[in-house]
């Protein structure tokens, strides 16, 4: 009788957890010389160092990748960053080992967006003097600053931050920026406009500040329209205007555990309508020009 052999082909598939092929490992100093693609598949991508996207190029990143820097690594964008995420899938900046310097903003002659955005463990979104700079449905956790903008025009739409050690947003040195529906929870200050910048700000949200939750001064000016700061607990103001600045709020709900509601000073003006304050040693002190509508 002849013995068959049976001979059993085993064919052995690997898988990746998320469709990921691999780790993408990009060494220190890594400059993105040309237009350049980063996706979920080639997910995460572990940044050794610090990366600068030249002038004249762009860097996309597509829904659901992964980007996560070492200690002190900054993400240097000369040229152009668009970072378009979904709900379902954001796109996640964070840190492979500790905090990390976060994303920094040069381009003054294109514009760069972030949309659908978690960013984690970082110093802070900066941008400087860039040209729209537009965020959208981002959260910026776990930080020393949320957004710092110097001398940029700047769009949040859809912008929270939390656990924010220092400010949450800094407009300043001449920026022109629009904030609407932001949220802000857990930070050491709230929204601060500063030397002869401006912002309109709609749909504010502010919880548990440890300093002021709005502060305009240096020449600055405000419009805020429909906002609710509660658990404010700065030993000073609530909201401050002060040095030759002056601020616009209506329909406001401000609540507090000490210190003023709102202060007004050295030649602050200050504009307030439909709002409510509760909660403070003293509802506003007034070194500057008060008009109540």
């Amino acid at each position: 009788r002849n013995a068959a052999l049976l001979v059993i082909v085993c064919t052995l598939v690997w898988s990746f957890p998320n469709g990921s092929s691999a780790d993408t490992v990009i060494g220190a100093d890594f400059v993105v010389s040309e237009d350049t693609v980063w996706t979920k598949e080639g997910s995460p991508y572990l940044v050794q160092g610090g990366i600068i996207v030249d002038n004249d190029s762009t860097l996309s990143v597509k829904p659901g990748t992964v980007v996560q820097f070492n200690s002190g690594g900054v993400l240097h964008v000369l040229g152009r960053l668009l970072a378009e995420g979904t709900a379902d899938e954001p796109i996640v900046f964070s840190s492979s080992a500790g905090s990390w310097g976060g994303i920094q903003f040069f381009n003054e002659a294109s514009s760069s967006s972030l949309d659908n955005v978690v960013v984690r463990d970082a110093h802070a979104i900066s941008d400087f003097s860039s040209k729209d700079l537009s965020i959208s449905n981002t959260k910026v956790e776990d930080g020393n600053y949320g957004i710092v903008a110097y001398g940029s025009r700047l769009f949040l739409d859809n912008f929270s931050a939390e656990n924010i050690s220092g400010d949450a947003i800094d407009i300043s040195y001449g920026s022109d920026a629009t904030l609407a529906n932001i949220t802000l929870k857990n930070v050491g200050a709230g929204v601060e406009v500063y030397v002869d910048s401006k912002a309109d700000i709609s749909n504010l949200a502010v919880d548990f500040s440890q300093n002021e939750a709005i502060s305009v001064y240096v020449g600055s000016n405000a419009r805020v329209a429909s906002s609710t700061i509660t658990n404010v607990s700065n030993s000073y103001g609530a909201v401050e205007v002060f040095d030759d600045s002056s601020a616009d709020i209506s329909n406001m709900i401000l609540q507090g555990t000490s210190g003023d509601g709102i202060e007004v000073f050295d030649n602050g003006s200050l504009t307030i309508r439909d709002s409510v304050i509760s909660g403070f040693r003293e509802d506003g002190r007034c070194g500057g020009q008060v008009k109540s509508v």
